[in-house]
């Protein structure tokens, strides 16, 4: 026997599997969108996906998407070979991290569904006649619109945005769900990054309700799983989980720091999960934000006032129905000039259910002339709202900057 054969030799021996191979072996096939005639692998996860490249493709003149690139590629038949990303399993292309299996099958769902599909028709029915679990049907129809703007798919990104907006507009109460801190930071994500800016301003206008609604529950305790929900949700954007917010949407940074600081300075809200800094920043602003109808810039004359905000025609129908409304919404406010820390913030922070309150009443009084009062007065209600959060930013940048600038003395 050669040395070469001898017990130590290597060569009856299998080779070691590769990191690679081994890596693939883990990895499982979706049960519903692995489609053996696919033309491309995604891997989510630990999830591949084998599906129709072409479902996925960006709509014509899109550009600039999150996965332009990587669409490019796929889409160029040219230049595909076995090697290239997506077109074995051994090099499937894998989605961010931020992207999950339900996130993916959210969009799948809906690109690959068919008429008569039970998935495909549950989407489109809870969108016209939504059941109680408004926030479930919005938290996938989130996921899918989110992830058809990175596609490019700017259509469906429209579509789900509409029916997003229809079913919030056919909830009667949006205090009955639950809604998460990761439903709701997801959907103001998805309405910052979105391209399509048509049902923007609407949804915003119920996510700040639902927050409205869930930070001002008196009758649940701070710890109340709906209160720490929303109130966690704002933290993690005013520590800047969305970087861009405070310059690209000043308006709902000014909210998220109002609901931020009506936790109040005894809360685990304050003492756990801010900095000293942030919470030097909302001392300054506890002690200063009282009596706002003194404040300059603070422009509440609206509240005391209906005449300054009423936008009606002539018709007797009209005025009418305006005093009627207004009497039972924003006539039940203060006129903000209490010099108890933190009430003047928590009407501030009530104004959005008190809209959406106003809106509904509307709608539900059949006000609807031809001069379109109800949308010209709804629309002076949003922009007096929006320049009142606009000042709170304003404010918090002051703070900010004041804190900054003043000298510590040492320890």
């Amino acid at each position: 026997m050669s040395e070469s054969e001898g017990p130590g030799s290597r060569n009856n021996q299998l080779p070691p599997p590769s990191a690679l191979s081994q890596a693939t072996s883990k990895l499982t096939h979706h049960p519903k969108y692995y489609y053996e005639d696919g033309s491309v692998i995604f891997l989510v996860g630990n999830t591949l996906f084998k599906v129709y490249a072409l479902r996925l493709a960006p709509d014509e003149g899109v550009t600039g998407h999150e996965f332009e690139p990587t669409m490019k590629s796929i889409l160029d038949r040219s230049n595909i070979t076995s090697d290239s990303p997506g077109a074995g399993v051994s090099n499937p292309i894998t989605l961010p991290d931020d992207v999950g299996v339900e996130e993916f099958v959210s969009l799948l769902d809906i690109v690959f569904g068919k008429i008569g599909e039970e998935t495909y028709m549950d989407v489109l029915a809870a969108a016209r006649a939504p059941s109680t679990k408004c926030s479930d049907f919005v938290s996938r129809a989130t996921d899918a619109g989110f992830l058809a703007a990175r596609f490019g798919m700017d259509k469906l990104d429209f579509w789900v945005q509409s029916q997003i907006s229809l079913v919030f507009s056919l909830k009667k109460s949006l205090d009955g769900d639950f809604w998460s801190r990761a439903t709701l930071l997801k959907l103001i994500s998805y309405m910052e990054y979105t391209r399509t800016t048509k049902y923007r301003h609407n949804i915003l206008a119920y996510v700040r309700c639902i927050i409205s609604i869930s930070a001002l529950s008196y009758s649940d305790p701070l710890d109340n799983p709906k209160r720490l929900a929303s109130t966690n949700a704002c933290v993690d954007l005013y520590n800047g989980q969305l970087p861009e917010l405070q310059r690209t949407n000043s308006a709902l940074f000014g909210f998220i720091f109002a609901v931020v600081l009506s936790a109040g300075p005894r809360s685990s809200t304050w003492t756990k999960r801010l900095t000293r800094e942030d919470r030097t920043i909302l001392y300054a602003a506890y002690a200063d934000l009282t009596r706002l109808r003194d404040h300059p810039g603070c422009k509440i004359q609206w509240l005391e006032d209906s005449n300054k905000i009423k936008d009606v025609c002539s018709k007797a129908g009209c005025s009418r129905i305006f005093t009627n409304v207004w009497g039972q919404t924003f006539a039940r406010y203060r006129t903000l000039d209490s010099l108890v820390p933190l009430h003047d913030i928590y009407e501030i922070i009530a104004l959005p259910e008190g809209r959406q309150v106003f809106a509904e009443r509307c709608k539900s009084l059949g006000w609807d002339c031809e001069s379109q009062c109800a949308q010209k007065t709804l629309a002076a209600i949003d922009n007096s709202i929006e320049r009142l959060y606009l000042w709170l930013a304003k404010r918090h940048k002051y703070y900010t900057t004041y804190v900054l600038e003043t000298p510590r003395a040492n320890p």
